[in-house]
């Protein structure tokens, strides 16, 4: 079977790259694999309980997370 040039991958909540079927399929797959991940700016809206969705923590969590994707 002859590769496909590039896979883009559009990431949603599973930042897991182990277990992730499709970033696993693309990368086999292709030559190249592009990644996507798009930060909603509503998680940064207070929440029905009157709570932030992502504070600072949460926030720091997910671009440490991204970054290590982005290194793997």
């Amino acid at each position: 079977m002859q590769q496909q040039q590039t896979s883009l991958v559009w990431l949603k909540n599973n930042l897991r790259s182990q277990d992730n079927v499709v970033l696993k399929s693309a990368l086999e797959q292709s030559e190249r694999t592009i990644a996507l991940f798009c930060i909603d700016p509503n998680l940064f809206n207070i929440g029905r309980f009157g709570f932030k969705k992502m504070a600072v923590f949460r926030a720091k969590f997910l671009l440490e997370t991204l970054a290590e994707l982005k290194s793997e």
